[in-house]
């Protein structure tokens, strides 16, 4: 029997897999045979991201449920933030600090931080940016 590894992954990853945007593929092989952790803070900025796309007219309102839908049965263990908020405002100087629970996260774990976001993945090192293999 094997070991799953672990990972974190933020909501602009989410967003790709949900939507099967253009590196919706990438985040689903990429999750294969892990196990999948988040800040709990991530449906609310799913929520957020598919409601910009929505009103920029990229999906329609049946897209965004559908979304929303596949978000309540996604394998993902959310953890509180209670724990994280202080490292995340450590790192204010250079992540947005919403993106910083995610690091911090991830840096509790001690595993990679699975992401789409190009700017993020160059300020952190423990991320790995999926939109760079798909």
């Amino acid at each position: 029997m094997s070991t799953a590894e672990h990972v974190v992954i933020d909501a602009s990853a989410v967003v790709e897999l949900l939507g099967d945007f253009t590196y919706g593929q990438a985040v689903q092989e990429r999750l294969r045979d892990t196990r999948i952790h988040a800040p709990a803070h991530l449906d609310a900025e799913v929520l957020s991201a598919l409601g910009r796309l929505n009103r920029s007219r990229t999906i329609d309102a049946t897209e965004v449920e559908v979304g929303l839908t596949r978000l309540t049965q996604f394998p993902v263990q959310r953890h509180g933030l209670d724990t994280l908020v202080l490292g995340a405002w450590a790192r204010r100087a250079d992540i947005r600090l919403l993106d910083a629970l995610y690091v911090e996260l991830a840096t509790q774990l001690r595993v990679s931080l699975l992401t789409v976001d190009r700017k993020l993945a160059r300020v952190c090192g423990i991320a790995e940016d999926l939109s760079a293999s798909g």
